[in-house]
């Protein structure tokens, strides 16, 4: 598999990969906190 050396590509990759992170943290979060209340919520 080759390797693309674009800086500005691999700055959006970081970028996506970050939001997703980002993004199932919160996901997380928000089941932990669910669950604090005693409340199963399925997604």
């Amino acid at each position: 598999m080759e390797c693309i050396r674009n800086s500005s590509s691999e700055q959006k990759i970081w970028e996506n990969l970050i939001l997703h992170i980002k993004h199932n943290t919160h996901l997380l979060q928000t089941k932990i906190y669910d669950c604090k209340r005693n409340t199963q919520i399925t997604l």
